[in-house]
């Protein structure tokens, strides 16, 4: 694993349809527990599972340095769960908070062996949102675009990550030789707390400035956190 820093991290991912949360130390996970439940329930849940790893792992919100969340991309109203909820804890225990990019937490959870490296989200509408790796660096950034522009792009044996992947795996193993697919197909909060362990402090701000990666706008109008 690449340096790691020192501070105890409690991360939580609602981005998806399963919600989970993670506490560590350095790229060491002390507790963590998921549920694959529906979306509409994580905002009930999220907190409840933070309060069983906290018991679990004897430790309270005022023992964390780092509250970490998935800002995306993602469900629109999955990353606002996370992001309110770890920019509400930051504020009341007055620490830091840590953006985690979805995609890269997928790229974490792909294994640190694969040379290349797709990262995926189901965009909807044959659309992904999409990253691309080599030898542990970021080489695309997140895009969103049609699965055969992005798969037009490939031309190396490569390790596909995401739901998207698994939404697209016919059309990408027609698309690319040699495609592999990872075992995870969903961001967890393990990998979140991998990557604010592996992330230099000034990637740590005030919660005020923790905002959602959507990439692209939804369709509805969303409130930010503490609007009425």
């Amino acid at each position: 694993m690449e340096d790691v820093n020192d501070k105890l991290i409690l991360s939580i991912d609602t981005s998806g349809r399963a919600c989970s949360v993670a506490i560590g130390r350095g790229g060491r996970i002390y507790g963590s527990e998921y549920a694959d439940t529906d979306m509409t329930m994580h905002s009930r849940t999220v907190m409840k599972m933070i309060d069983h790893v906290l018991t679990r792992t004897g430790r309270t919100t005022g023992d964390i340095d780092v509250f970490a969340a998935n800002v995306g991309p993602g469900s629109f109203t999955g990353v606002r769960i996370g992001i309110c909820t770890a920019k509400g804890l930051a504020k009341a225990a007055e620490k830091k908070v840590f953006s985690a990019d979805a995609l890269d937490a997928l790229a974490i959870g792909a294994g640190v062996g694969a040379e290349n490296i797709c990262a995926m989200i189901d965009a909807g509408r044959g659309e992904a949102y999409y990253a691309f790796y080599q030898h542990g660096e970021k080489t695309v950034f997140d895009e969103a675009a049609p699965i055969e522009e992005i798969l037009r792009q490939i031309n190396a044996p490569t390790v596909f990550a995401g739901d998207g992947a698994e939404v697209y795996r016919t059309i990408i193993e027609e698309y690319v030789e040699g495609a592999a697919f990872a075992r995870k197909n969903q961001t967890r909060a393990e990998d979140i707390c991998i990557l604010a362990a592996m992330a230099d402090e000034s990637r740590f701000t005030e919660p005020e400035q923790m905002s959602a990666n959507y990439i692209r706008e939804s369709g509805a109008v969303r409130k930010k956190c503490g609007d009425r």
